[in-house]
């Protein structure tokens, strides 16, 4: 097990009822490892047999939690405050990295100061991949009505969490795309974007399904961070583009 002073990454696992992917997660995690790495797993009290599942890897996991929270963000503010790396990287129980993106991740950090580094990702259905996403350096903040980076595809210092304030859980389901709007947006401008796929994203999470929850949350974000005139037009392209 690394010690606190020699882990540089902290690499976080929110779950919760997930028996069927759980250990597949863990094990690919636990491969694609370092020395300086910790693995933190925080589970929202499953009440199947996803606990059994995770204690198989009891030696391999750094940090583990099971207790109720008050969803995803909730899970994900716990292990900001329980991980000790310098960077953190967070992942479904239904995802996976892509192997050798934790290699890249390391081999991109000597010289860079920046406070993001990011790379792309595949979106899966049924563990087949739909498509691959080449996520662009922001270089204006209306990029972000967009979107926001895919939590899945980015590593982001732990500073910035203590200096800005953790997930807002408010938001269930946009707390990260919150979060992108709060801090400063010369940090994003001057992330570092890696040429590689970083992960497999599940298409078929918790934000994917709830997709009107989604758009609410993002009209009502968009309305503090750009006014209300740019929200209500964004809602009402929502409506176009489903009609």
């Amino acid at each position: 097990m690394p010690t606190m002073n020699t882990i540089k990454l902290s690499i976080i696992v929110v779950t919760y009822n997930a028996t069927t992917t759980i250990e597949r997660v863990l094990e690919n995690i636990i491969q694609n490892k370092t020395e300086e790495t910790e693995l933190i797993v925080i589970d929202g009290q499953s009440t199947d047999d996803s606990l059994q599942k995770i204690n198989k890897y009891k030696n391999s996991i750094n940090t583990f939690i099971s207790e109720k929270d008050k969803g995803i963000y909730d899970a994900m503010n716990k292990a900001i405050q329980l991980s000790k790396g310098e960077w953190l990287y967070f992942i479904g129980a239904d995802d996976l990295i892509h192997e050798g993106a934790i290699t890249q991740f390391f081999q991109a950090l000597p010289g860079y100061h920046g406070n993001f580094i990011f790379g792309n990702y595949y979106e899966t259905i049924n563990n087949q991949i739909v498509k691959t996403c080449h996520q662009q350096p922001y270089s204006f903040k209306w990029q972000l009505l967009k979107g926001c980076l895919n939590h899945q595809s980015v590593f982001i210092k732990r500073s910035l969490f203590e200096k800005y304030g953790n997930y807002n859980t408010a938001y269930p389901f946009c707390a990260d795309y919150e979060f992108y709007l709060r801090i400063p947006f010369t940090l994003l401008k001057t992330a570092k974007k890696i040429d590689f796929p970083i992960a497999y994203y599940n298409k078929t999470g918790a934000s994917s399904i709830a997709k009107e929850q989604v758009y609410k949350e993002r009209e009502s974000i968009i309305n503090q961070y750009f006014g209300k005139l740019v929200g209500g037009l964004y809602s009402f392209y929502l409506k176009l583009s489903n009609a």
